[in-house]
């Protein structure tokens, strides 16, 4: 019965957005609620905003974020929703283009689900580079990932003294990691597989 109901609710020949937030804030099947959001008819951004805040279930809450293209109401969302999930989603919107904001967040926020989000959206060189101090492994792992980040003097110390494999793995493969020298010592004696196996693989 719950899958017949997420089809009809999904259905693109459903075009009342009123019933469609009545259900989604209020019917008591999950899947159904978030069915209701991914409906592609539902576009209204005061309909979006108001499932954003006021629906009890953060799926639900993140896949209303997504359509969201007011700055505002995503920055407020991003520092204020207690789901990781829900933030993690707000500083994903590619409408949160404030650099600024989106740096507040990688620095800030608790969880390193969210500064990692964060820190994808990051161009500015300096800060990513500040941002390698953090103390999240995952969040150090997006810098390295980061096509902005091309300081190669950091990504060789990286690859060589990290002490969170998944950032050195990283490092390997960033392909602002230039000297020969240092890719053949990877592939011939690191310890790693995986950073045998990018540096292998590293373009230069």
């Amino acid at each position: 019965e719950s899958g017949v109901r997420c089809a009809a609710v999904g259905n693109e020949h459903i075009k009342n957005q009123e019933i469609l937030k009545e259900i989604a804030l209020n019917d008591s099947d999950r899947k159904v609620c978030y069915s209701c959001v991914r409906n592609p008819n539902l576009s209204d951004q005061g309909i979006l905003l108001e499932i954003a805040f006021l629906s009890k279930i953060e799926t639900v809450r993140g896949e209303a974020i997504r359509h969201i293209n007011s700055r505002n109401f995503l920055e407020i969302i991003a520092l204020s929703d207690p789901s990781e999930h829900v933030r993690g989603r707000a500083v994903s919107n590619h409408t949160l283009t404030n650099e600024g904001f989106l740096e507040f967040v990688a620095r800030n926020d608790l969880s390193e689900h969210v500064r990692s989000n964060a820190v994808r959206r990051i161009s500015n060189k300096e800060v990513l580079t500040n941002i390698l101090n953090d103390d999240g492994g995952w969040v150090r792992r997006e810098v390295l990932d980061n096509p902005n980040f091309d300081n190669s003097e950091i990504i060789e110390d990286v690859v060589y003294n990290d002490m969170f494999e998944p950032v050195r793995e990283a490092a390997a493969r960033n392909i602002h990691l230039c000297d020969e020298s240092i890719l053949i010592d990877l592939v011939k004696n690191d310890s790693n597989r995986f950073v045998r196996l990018f540096a292998l693989k590293n373009p230069n």
